[in-house]
Formats: structure tokens, C-alpha cells, sequence
């Protein structure tokens, strides 16, 4: 496996075992953001903002979106600078 796979596959699987800490009771994603230089900016999952409900079977209704959770690049993107190169989503 070259480096360039080996890179893809070891952050896409981060980005899956972030995606087990979403609060959304319908899907969960993780991503994984990198730098310029291949470093991680940042990272994240899909839920609810710090202080806000999270969702539930009545909120977060099939074929729409859900009301109380922010996409998981959404809440990465959020705690890094800007400078984003590679984004891993796993949904």
C-alpha cells in the first residue's frame, strides 16, 4: 500500500470512530480535517452545540433534517483556523 492509501485509510477510519460519538439518533458521522501539510486542523461529529437538546425520535424525522444537530464538518470546522486542505466525512 502506498503512502498516499495508507494516509486515506487511517483517517477515514478516524473519522469513523469519531462518528460513534454523534448524538443524532438517526445517523452518525465523524470527520477529519487536514492542513496543508497533511497535519489534522481539526476534527468532529454530528450533534447538538454545547448547551443546546439534543435530538430525539420526534425531532429528527426521516427525510428531513434534523432540528437539533450540526453536520459533523460543520462542528470540526468550527474549532479550526481556516486553513483546511482534506476533509474526511464518513457519511
Amino acid at each position: 500500500m502506498n503512502r498516499k492509501a495508507l494516509k486515506d485509510e487511517v483517517f477515514l477510519r478516524m473519522a469513523t470512530e469519531l462518528s460513534r460519538l454523534g448524538t443524532c439518533c438517526r445517523l452518525k458521522v465523524g470527520a477529519v480535517l487536514l492542513r496543508p501539510d497533511g497535519g489534522i486542523a481539526s476534527a468532529g461529529f454530528n450533534g447538538a452545540l454545547p448547551g443546546m437538546p439534543h435530538c430525539t425520535p420526534e425531532t429528527c424525522q426521516p427525510g428531513q433534517r434534523c432540528l437539533h444537530t450540526s453536520h459533523a464538518e460543520e462542528n470540526a470546522l468550527g474549532f479550526c483556523d481556516g486553513h483546511v486542505a482534506v476533509a474526511y466525512v464518513t457519511h
